[in-house]
């Protein structure tokens, strides 16, 4: 597309362009709105110690998740690191934080400067395979107190705007199962496959990919996606979940008794210094 039709796009308003999208099937309205809003959105520099600038496409309620992800189609060799943004030389962002809670409008984000840093993941201290063996059995196990039951996945797929922590909880279950995740769609799809709860199952014995295991780590940690948390909206989305975070958990224990020593921190990528 050329810039002159992008600018016509990006001043056109919801109104003038209900019509362009008004019959097409609902994935395909979903991605065509997602695209407009990126045209739409302002650019955010983020520069790397090299003092190369990356402009991401934000607005005011993008979370680390959305710049996260941003970066990672930029700079495909981010894609297997663990991004750390700062919004000033000494105060990283919050990751769970949209950028309007952290005191950003858009024509603020027009004219910001972030910094960022990549490293790699830390797998934490070596272990032995005697010390490894006892992890991986009582993981295992826990699995066997998470009961998935086929009723309480339909409860789930025929959920039409399900609350904002069951949708993140199934974004996390098909990164780790390298599904689309654009949409509710494409998630309520992926629940539906004949081989869900196999699919799910087998990382009890196969690792979990680095670029999903380093991403997953946001949702590992988010405070909606705790197991008390979730429980209190969606037992079945609490379960799946708790094997989301024991399938990485198990991966870190094996690369932890594999690796000859803990990971080494790869090279940051960073703004700290004026």
């Amino acid at each position: 597309m050329g810039s002159g039709a992008q600018s016509k796009l990006a001043d056109a308003s919801a109104a003038d362009l209900a019509g362009a999208y008004g019959e097409l099937p609902s994935e395909a309205k979903t991605k065509l709105q997602e695209a407009l809003q990126l045209l739409q959105a302002p650019c955010l520099a983020c520069r790397s110690a090299s003092g190369e600038i990356v402009k991401l496409p934000v607005t005011k309620d993008s979370t680390y998740k959305d710049l996260a992800a941003a970066l990672r189609e930029k700079l495909p060799e981010t894609k297997t690191q663990v991004i750390q943004f700062f919004v000033s030389t000494d105060t990283s962002m919050d990751e769970y934080k949209t950028l309007g809670d952290q005191g950003f409008d858009d024509a603020g984000l027009a004219s910001a400067e972030f910094s960022y840093t990549a490293s790699e993941l830390s797998y934490g201290e070596k272990i032995s395979q005697e010390e490894a063996t006892p992890l991986l059995d009582e993981a295992t196990n826990s699995v066997a107190s998470l009961p998935v039951h086929a009723a309480e996945i339909k409860e789930l797929i025929n959920l039409k705007t399900p609350p904002q922590c069951i949708r993140l909880a199934m974004e996390g279950v098909a990164c780790l199962l390298e599904k689309p995740r654009k949409s509710w769609e494409d998630l309520t799809k992926m629940l539906d496959e004949e081989d869900f709860m196999t699919s799910m199952q087998s990382f009890l014995t196969k690792e979990v990919p680095l670029e999903a295991l380093v991403e997953l780590q946001w949702y590992m940690k988010h405070p909606d996606l705790q197991k008390d948390e979730l429980e209190r909206v969606s037992r079945c989305a609490a379960s799946l979940q708790s094997m989301v975070n024991i399938a990485c958990s198990m991966t870190l224990i094996k690369k932890r008794a594999a690796a000859p020593a803990a990971a080494a921190p790869l090279e940051r990528r960073s703004l700290l210094e004026a």
